[in-house]
């Protein structure tokens, strides 16, 4: 009877804990992780690979009301091999968001969105015309749904699921004038998986 009693109070303490984790005035700090690709295939033996990682910031301005920002940092690249040309991009910027967590459990689900800007750098090489680089920019909407899992007051872990609309304007490359533009503007409409960890803090 004893052990029961304890292991009773122990597992509402714990709990007490976890939910107090949205609490108006916490802090969050954490990073995510997705898009990761890689692609090895077709006639040319084309080659491919790309990932994002972000880290964040938020706050509970309200009981399980989260607005931060990510700092997005992406990179990709592709090879072909015939005719030889090989492409870099890195792609950095800010992602404003707001999250709003359902329960009062370990496990919370959550709606929310996000804004993104992002400046991209692309750099081409092939064996026609050389070296060049091309400055541009993307902007993007993300709405999403996700669930945290908190494994005590100060640690969760969470999973995403983002529809993205994005747009993006490649820019000019160096090395013809100016007044040309080398790439269309691009939109592109994607789902995405991320996966992140975070620590909070605060009362």
């Amino acid at each position: 009877m004893k052990t029961y009693l304890f292991t009773s109070l122990f597992l509402l303490a714990c709990c007490s804990l976890t939910w107090a984790q949205t609490d108006k005035g916490r802090w969050q700090i954490g990073s995510q992780i997705g898009n990761f690709r890689y692609q090895n295939e077709g006639q040319y033996a084309q080659k491919s690979f790309s990932g994002t990682i972000m880290p964040t910031l938020g706050h509970f301005v309200a009981p399980n009301l989260l607005i931060g920002t990510g700092i997005p940092v992406s990179y990709s690249t592709s090879y072909l091999k015939s005719p030889d040309f090989k492409s870099y991009q890195l792609s950095y910027g800010l992602s404003p968001f707001i999250n709003y967590y359902f329960g009062k459990g370990p496990l919370k689900p959550y709606l929310g969105a996000a804004y993104g800007y992002n400046r991209t750098v692309n750099y081409y090489r092939s064996f026609l015309n050389g070296e060049s680089k091309a400055t541009g920019y993307s902007t993007a909407i993300a709405p999403h749904a996700g669930v945290a899992y908190f494994i005590s007051r100060n640690i969760g872990l969470n999973a995403e699921l983002n529809y993205t609309i994005q747009h993006v304007e490649t820019g000019f490359l160096d090395n013809i004038p100016a007044n040309q533009q080398s790439f269309p503007p691009i939109d592109t409409k994607f789902f995405s998986l991320n996966f992140g960890f975070q620590l909070y803090f605060g009362r």
